[in-house]
């Protein structure tokens, strides 16, 4: 009988349809038998096995052989998907609201969930795709993660290469703040800040997209009074202190941004403590639109976060993800700002 010659697609396809059967379980054939049965090259196999990892069907050990991880991902049929979060993060009304949303849109495209609280767990388990909401991810994690699922991975709200991420954009947070700001004729304007320090992190993007709409408009001054939260300490404390520090160095400021609305709550404080109005002497802006913020005398204005968006559309890339077998482009959705009582026009 004639040798069967096969291309690199179809190759593929025949490969993944053997896994998904169960006809091939365990170890992968070698190269060799491979190369053997189809008729092609030791580049178009070793192609084929790439991809094949990429697409999360099989992993390998570095002189061990590659081997299958089981039926393939079932995104038509029920499945199971890991959402994993540390616990610590879910005292984040937003990444708590982020974990529910995942949770009810698994539910309505009838799929059952596994949750994770680190990446130790992932490893250990085998789930049809893992969303990780907020994780900090070493290199070597995020690479023998990366090898074990393949494209069947996304992150909410954090940078890991080669992962896809699908979040805020916190760039978006701060450049959007100062722009508010500006167009109500503020020139004049404090930050409270915490964290910039750390790269890639949200509050860092946030600093970034006020610099870069500060060097845009050279006529705006900032003063920034950072503050560093430690374990056991309350944010809105911190940002009492930090707004003290700034208010005694800058008796000229007209509005105050804080990168989040708890840091506002503390800025708030300060300033009726030291009698100064708001929005009447100073005007303050947030981010996250919290529960509280609306409850703030005054009603403070915001950046509000679309969770339940960020969690819909982060299940949408993962099933893409599945179904193509490819990374897509990290996904990142502006912040909308909510306008309330906290800021007004600077004459």
């Amino acid at each position: 009988m004639a040798k069967q010659i096969v291309h690199y697609q179809k190759l593929f396809r025949i490969v993944s349809d053997r896994i998904q059967s169960g006809e091939i379980t365990g170890k992968l054939p070698s190269i060799a038998e491979f190369t053997a049965e189809f008729g092609v090259s030791h580049n178009t196999v070793k192609k084929v096995i790439d991809q094949l990892k990429l697409a999360g069907r099989v992993y390998g050990f570095q002189g061990k052989g590659v081997y299958v991880l089981g039926p393939g991902p079932k995104v038509n049929n029920r499945g199971v998907i890991g959402i994993c979060i540390e616990c610590a993060a879910l005292r984040n009304p937003f990444y708590l609201k982020v974990f529910d949303a995942l949770r009810n849109e698994l539910r309505e495209r009838d799929f059952d969930f596994k949750y994770f609280q680190s990446a130790a767990q992932v490893v250990g388990d085998y789930v049809d795709g893992i969303i990780f909401i907020d994780y900090y991810l070493t290199d070597l994690e995020a690479q023998v993660i990366s090898d074990r699922f393949g494209v069947r991975l996304v992150v909410v709200n954090r940078k890991i290469a080669p992962i896809t991420t699908v979040g805020n954009d916190n760039f978006s947070c701060g450049y959007m703040a100062l722009e508010y700001l500006h167009r109500q004729g503020h020139r004049k304007i404090g930050l409270i800040s915490r964290d910039t320090h750390i790269k890639k992190s949200i509050f860092d993007y946030r600093m970034q997209g006020v610099m870069k709409y500060v060097g845009e408009h050279p006529e705006i001054e900032i003063a920034d009074s950072p503050i560093h939260i430690t374990r056991g300490g309350a944010d809105e404390i911190f940002a009492s202190r930090a707004a003290r520090e700034l208010l005694d160095a800058r008796k000229d400021l007209t509005a105050i941004f804080a990168f989040t609305d708890v840091l506002a709550l503390g800025v708030l404080s300060e300033l009726q403590q030291r009698g100064i109005r708001v929005p009447d002497d100073i005007s303050l802006c947030g981010v996250d639109n919290r529960d509280f913020s609306v409850l703030m005398n005054p009603p403070l204005t915001t950046l509000e976060e679309p969770a339940e968006l960020v969690a819909h559309q982060a299940m949408e890339v993962l099933l893409r993800q599945i179904d193509e077998g490819r990374w897509l482009d990290d996904l990142l959705l502006p912040p909308v700002m909510v306008e309330r009582a906290s800021v007004k026009q600077n004459s």
